[in-house]
């Protein structure tokens, strides 16, 4: 879903997108994932984020601090339709309210519960699929005109 928002941000030949579980930014999900777990001073997390971002640079050639859908999000114009378990605890749900709130476009937001991998309930799956029926069929309707 980030990855969507990152590309969303750019290309204005999308229709729509459908968010479930997005992260604001990789830095936090580090910090949400140690402090959940273990409860440690701020600048320890500081310290073992950093060992990690110098890595991954050496390793895979990127910065994970650049990684930033909370940026991206503003400059998405297509509708979107943000979704997040209320008992995720892998990417928290004030994630995605975050980027649905500095989303660029029209926008909506769902909760639910099953967790972070957990089935999604069918409802959601319809509205979903309704969601960009209706925005395909809006596009279709527009190259027409």
């Amino acid at each position: 879903a980030s990855t969507a928002i990152l590309r969303a941000s750019k290309d204005r030949c999308l229709s729509a997108c459908v968010l479930d579980s997005p992260f604001r930014d990789l830095r936090s999900i580090a910090t949400d994932m140690v402090t959940q777990s273990v409860p440690v001073p701020q600048w320890v997390i500081d310290i073992g984020v950093e060992a990690v971002r110098t890595e991954v640079l050496s390793r895979a050639g990127f910065d994970p601090d650049e990684v930033l859908p909370i940026r991206s999000a503003r400059r998405a114009r297509c509708p979107g339709l943000f979704a997040a378990a209320s008992d995720d605890t892998f990417v928290l749900p004030q994630h995605a309210q975050d980027l649905h709130d500095a989303w660029g476009g029209h926008r909506a937001i769902r909760s639910f519960e099953g967790g972070h991998n957990g089935e999604r309930p069918e409802w959601f799956l319809d509205e979903a699929a309704r969601f960009l029926a209706l925005q395909l069929q809006h596009e279709a309707g527009g190259r027409k005109a």
